[in-house]
């Protein structure tokens, strides 16, 4: 079992990032969310991981959160989930706001993610529910919850971003600079100030 791993950040690829420890590149299945807040190529990152071992593959998935590796393990638990789905998940919504809507019975939000219909929702809501109250109930004081909004509006920005035609770098790019440069901010205005930095050719 990998618990975790650190080291520079070495690439980053549309759902998946290159992480260098000492000399070794181990790629690591992310969220899309996640990509908007990881550092600049060259960064230190560390990533808590899931290690799955099929016959014919062996991956590795991380999460900014032992929160996130925990929700991971407990949807792919479920019959019919895989990682792909878990990730889709994951990505339309941070580990706090997914737990909270799989505990309230939110089908709407669960089917948002690409490749989750209503009959895997409801799966999940029956198979891992009442786990999820447990994890929401339990979650630790120092989480804010304008921590978290600040997390899923960097996340809805770039993706917001990458359908308008730009790469997911571009857009992960974009929105960590205007974050660092202006701080907090509505989605919307976040998503603004994103394209005028993209327009200007200020985003490598």
């Amino acid at each position: 079992m990998i618990g975790f791993i650190r080291g520079k950040l070495f690439h980053i690829g549309s759902d998946f990032v290159l992480v260098d420890v000492q000399g070794i590149g181990y790629q690591v299945y992310v969220p899309k969310r996640l990509l908007a807040n990881l550092p600049a190529v060259g960064g230190e990152v560390m990533l808590y991981t899931c290690l799955l071992v099929r016959d014919d593959d062996i991956s590795l998935y991380g999460f900014d959160s032992e929160q996130g590796q925990k929700i991971f393990r407990l949807l792919i638990s479920v019959s019919g989930v895989g990682p792909k789905a878990a990730l889709a998940l994951m990505s339309v919504a941070g580990p706090e706001r997914l737990a909270a809507a799989i505990a309230e019975e939110n089908i709407a939000l669960l089917t948002s993610a690409p490749g989750v219909g209503k009959k895997t929702a409801q799966r999940i809501v029956v198979e891992v529910k009442d786990r999820m109250r447990q994890m929401t109930a339990s979650a630790p004081a120092g989480c804010s919850a304008g921590e978290g909004a600040v997390e899923q509006g960097a996340g809805e920005a770039a993706l917001a971003l990458q359908a308008l035609g730009y790469s997911w770098t571009e857009a992960r790019g974009a929105v960590v600079s205007v974050l660092q440069q202006q701080g907090t901010m509505p989605v919307a205005d976040l998503i603004k100030a994103a394209l005028k930095l993209l327009a200007a050719g200020k985003v490598v």
